[in-house]
């Protein structure tokens, strides 16, 4: 009897569903030509983001777009002393793979290009490496017309004012756009870039805006954000002591306010930083500082006016006093689903605030320092959260702690994530599960790079303490795993525990802004 054949429709969607395993995808290239043309496009979205060691080697696959001026460009300058290398102008690959570029950071490519160049050289040589690259940003913007993710540095992509004019009109798809203005800008080709993200950009989800110079007309950026049509996310980094341009910007938001559910603030100086205008952001969910300092208690006080009801809350590495995070957590916390406080020590009157101002909280996130204050675990005891992610950055020398902090969890907890340092000892985390009776338990997540001895610890707790245990995330998935591994895995699976990825459990920031 024949199998029934599944329609396209439900081959496609079972492809989309794999586009981010991409094992698994280059496999599905092999099986005919309808999975191999449907496949192609989802491999090359976002082919920079792939971490194997070849990954250098989507340059080549670049190459193989490139028209005959740009092919006769390159092998200019590489079909030289140091290169020697081959380009045949004549081969034509089965796929214009640039036109399936979704995700585009300049970052990345510049990283990959360097990587290549060190691959094709003896030794690192750099002769004419601007050139290099800009062959390649060229070519991208000459062909890209999916871009929905664009992470850019203007003053190291766009040289070529007729480019710049081709590359933004092909841009109405983008729904991510950081700029990253590292220089000091002055260049007609940047402006008419930010011109053209205005005019033809009009449903970007999130913005991100990274200053290191203020050079940049403020004009440019409101009419970026006045024009959108349904902002969701704003992100501003490396702000630093420029008095106005911020609170305009903020001022400027308001335009999104019926939209705007997330902003994030990143290095960001807010001594001068009024939250006027904030407060009004009437549909914020998701708020998150990273490494800010400045301001005073006077300047967070009319935060106690907001409009929004935030479900996300995150501190990390803030270098405010303790006083102006007590008062953001009383005022903001008593609509919080989760909050995350890392490389903070926890203290008892943080941990009493967020007892009583934190009632609906879900996910507590939390740095333990080896100074801790033991009788915070006490009040953590009392804490009707469901999720709780430990982060462990120093070295420890008390086994008392992981003891006692193993004792006092709350006993709703089903869902467990450590993320350790490198030279972290797993003698600590296996005194630890050792001492952790909690059989709600569900899901383990850890960063920890794997190993025969991690193995045997989870065994060993999923045998003696928990046999509830349903998923164990980990890192490196796809490492080639020893014998001796695969025992202890196949007796851990054997237990009705399943194996993901660590960061398909563990997420920084919850917000998902992309549609």
């Amino acid at each position: 009897m024949s199998l029934t054949r599944l329609p396209n429709d439900c081959i496609y969607d079972i492809l989309k569903y794999l586009k981010n395993d991409r094992t698994t995808l280059f496999k599905c290239l092999f099986v005919n030509r309808f999975w191999c043309k449907e496949t192609v496009p989802l491999l090359y979205a976002n082919p920079f983001d792939n971490y194997g060691k070849n990954r250098y080697l989507i340059i080549w696959t670049l190459i193989l777009c490139f028209d005959e001026t740009e092919i006769l460009q390159l092998k200019n300058l590489l079909c030289a002393e140091p290169y020697n290398i081959n380009i045949n102008p004549e081969y034509k690959p089965l796929f214009e793979y640039t036109k399936y570029l979704e995700n585009v950071n300049s970052v990345k490519i510049i990283d990959l290009i360097v990587t290549w160049i060190g691959k094709i050289t003896k030794e690192y040589y750099y002769k004419n490496f601007n050139i290099i690259i800009t062959i390649f940003y060229n070519s991208i913007i000459r062909q890209c017309t999916n871009i929905k993710y664009l992470i850019i540095t203007p003053s190291y992509f766009l040289n070529d004012g007729e480019n710049i004019k081709t590359f933004t009109s092909n841009l109405s798809k983008l729904k991510l756009l950081r700029l990253n203005f590292n220089d000091e800008v002055n260049n007609d080709n940047i402006f008419e870039f930010l011109r053209g993200i205005s005019k033809y950009c009009l449903n970007i989800l999130k913005l991100e805006i990274s200053f290191l110079n203020f050079s940049i007309p403020l004009d440019y950026f409101c009419s970026i954000i006045q024009n959108q049509n349904n902002l969701k996310a704003f992100k501003i980094l490396n702000y630093d002591n420029n008095e106005s341009l911020l609170n305009d910007i903020l001022s400027f938001l308001e335009f999104q306010k019926h939209s705007l559910e997330s902003m994030e603030f990143e290095n960001v100086d807010f001594d001068f930083i009024s939250f006027k205008n904030f407060i009004n952001l009437s549909n914020l969910k998701y708020l998150n500082f990273h490494n800010c300092k400045g301001g005073s208690l006077d300047q967070f006080e009319i935060l106690k006016f907001s409009s929004f009801k935030l479900k996300e809350l995150i501190f990390n590495e803030p270098t405010w006093n303790i006083d102006i995070l007590l008062f953001i957590i009383k005022y903001l916390g008593s609509s919080l689903q989760k909050l995350s406080l890392t490389k903070i020590l926890i203290t008892i009157p943080l941990i009493e605030n967020i007892l009583i101002y934190c009632s609906n909280l879900i996910t507590l996130e939390i740095t333990i320092h080896s100074n801790v204050d033991l009788l915070i675990f006490s009040y953590l005891k009392n804490l009707k959260i469901r999720k709780l992610y430990l982060h462990f950055f120093e070295e420890f020398n008390n086994i008392d702690l992981f003891i006692n902090l193993s004792n006092n969890l709350p006993i709703n907890i089903k869902e467990l994530s450590f993320y350790f340092v490198s030279s972290f000892n797993l003698l600590y985390f296996k005194e630890f599960l050792e001492n952790c009776h909690n059989n709600n338990l569900k899901i383990i997540n850890s960063n920890y790079l794997i190993n025969l001895e991690f193995l045997k610890i989870i065994l060993d707790y999923i045998e003696k303490n928990n046999n509830n245990l349903m998923i164990l995330g980990i890192l490196e998935l796809e490492k080639n795993w020893n014998d001796d591994e695969m025992i202890l895995l196949d007796k851990i699976k054997s237990n009705g525990v399943k194996i993901v990825d660590f960061n398909r459990i563990y997420k920084e920031f919850s917000y998902d802004f992309i549609i």
